[in-house]
């Protein structure tokens, strides 16, 4: 969070390593605390790692941010956690109290728009968990002066296990063969099988999730190409510049961007017609990037062997 919020400097001896994900995010308001204190920041020498341990007496203040049955301590230093726990009495869940939040922290499901700013009038920073931020109106965040940020890095390997996993789900054909048990059926035989060896991969977006894919794919030994105009050259993936010529080339493709209007149902009907008949397209990234109906038809004919979303 140090790095998202911009405080390199102040943040760079002082490792915290966090037990649980809302304490991760109950702590990341620390990071302007840390940099604009009157006292100056505590002494933090050396690692500190704060954990969750259970408690019957936890602040009701400190509960709204940490669930109620956790609590703050440190292996260390009495003084940090003394020092973090009267931070942690200013972070609060309660949306009506969004008109006093220096500091937002969200996920995918709040949409931080126009009017909501305007009910948060001492906003000085939102701070998204995750990667997208279609979820916030970035435009009338800075307009008024509010500074956006996200956590690129947060999820990068989950993502990219989720895809591989979905990937390596479809020519296995696990989910035929689990139903068939379900069934009382053992269903071999009747179930053709193939391989990643050999097949390309196509990545459409070649950004940190998009490494972390074409890395396991070349581990599974599958030629990976890519699709991204924002790069020049990229150190795992062939980068095809050509919409078509890349959708030609693909036994695979995931998606792996943002939602914009650029993006937004890129993957339609034309797109659909360029791809190799058979193609199994994995969608970790945003839904709207692909034409529901467009693929459903994709689907029921057999241009698109499978899709695979989450």
């Amino acid at each position: 969070f140090a790095r998202v919020v911009g405080y390199p400097e102040r943040m760079s001896r002082k490792r915290l390593t966090l037990a649980r994900p809302a304490l991760a995010m109950a702590l990341a308001t620390l990071v302007p605390a840390l940099a604009t204190a009157a006292d100056g920041p505590p002494n933090f020498t050396g690692t500190y790692t704060f954990v969750a341990q259970k408690s019957d007496n936890l602040p009701a203040k400190i509960a709204a941010a940490v669930g109620p049955d956790y609590t703050i301590g440190s292996k260390k230093s009495e003084q940090a956690r003394v020092w973090i726990r009267s931070w942690l009495e200013g972070v609060t869940q309660d949306p009506a109290k969004a008109s006093e939040a220096d500091v937002l922290l969200v996920r995918s499901k709040t949409k931080v728009t126009k009017e909501y700013l305007e009910g948060a009038p001492s906003l000085k920073l939102i701070i998204r968990g995750g990667v997208g931020l279609d979820n916030i109106d970035v435009e009338a965040a800075r307009g008024r002066g509010i500074e956006v940020k996200n956590t690129p890095r947060a999820s990068s390997i989950a993502v990219a296990e989720l895809t591989f996993a979905l990937m390596m789900t479809v020519p296995n054909r696990i989910i035929e063969g689990h139903n068939g048990i379900k069934e009382g059926k053992f269903l071999k035989k009747e179930l053709k099988r193939t391989e990643l060896y050999g097949k390309t991969l196509g990545l459409l977006g070649a950004g940190l999730i998009g490494t972390e894919v074409a890395r396991r794919a070349l581990a599974f030994g599958m030629r990976v190409v890519a699709h991204d105009h924002y790069i020049s050259n990229h150190a795992l993936a062939e980068l095809i510049e050509d919409d078509d010529e890349f959708y030609s080339v693909c036994d695979f493709i995931s998606i792996h961007l943002p939602l914009t209007p650029e993006t937004k149902g890129m993957i339609d009907a034309r797109a659909l017609a360029q791809m190799k008949p058979g193609v199994v397209i994995v969608n970790t990234a945003r839904g709207k990037v692909v034409v529901e109906e467009d693929m459903t038809a994709a689907l029921k004919s057999g241009k698109v062997r499978a899709y695979a979303t989450d």
